[in-house]
């Protein structure tokens, strides 16, 4: 890969939100992709679970992408506004050494700090999450014979 193409996972994350394109997002999200929820939504019971899944992650956006998705009491999401802020650059990420070795080995992944703000609209209902510091792990995957970068980990509301 190339240097510089690892700000692009974050360009066409936030792209992938704005467009509610699913398959973007799913091209994004790496075989091994994890979702931590943040310790204080876990804590005050907003959220059942600390983190999850690749197939959780893409299901649940599955759902918010779809303008015709709806359940009881919830009108669909109409609109979706994400804006990620970050200092562009390779030189911007750290290098981390992946924990498992036997899957990973001899990989060199790298970790992104970002503030983000997220606004979905739900009929009149607007839910924010304003100036949220993520954490972000990428690496070098092999994609239908290309090497792309992909997201490992995310991990929400990091300070």
């Amino acid at each position: 890969s190339t240097d510089g193409e690892r700000d692009n996972v974050l360009f066409n994350l936030q792209k992938a939100y704005v467009e509610r394109n699913i398959d973007r997002y799913d091209q994004l999200l790496d075989e091994g992709f994890v979702f931590h929820f943040s310790q204080a939504d876990f804590k005050d019971g907003n959220v059942s679970v600390e983190q999850w899944d690749r197939a959780a992650e893409v299901a649940s956006n599955t759902n918010i992408f779809n303008r015709n998705f709806s359940k009881p009491g919830v009108d669909p999401i109409s609109k979706i506004e994400l804006t990620l802020t970050y200092a562009e650059g390779d030189n911007s990420w750290n290098q981390v050494t992946p924990e498992d070795q036997n899957t990973y080995p001899n990989e060199t992944w790298y970790e992104k700090t970002v503030r983000y703000d997220l606004v979905a609209y739900s009929g009149p209902i607007e839910y924010t999450g304003l100036n949220i510091q993520a954490s972000f792990i990428v690496r070098a995957a092999e994609v239908e014979g290309n090497e792309i970068w992909r997201i490992v980990s995310w991990r929400d509301d990091t300070e």
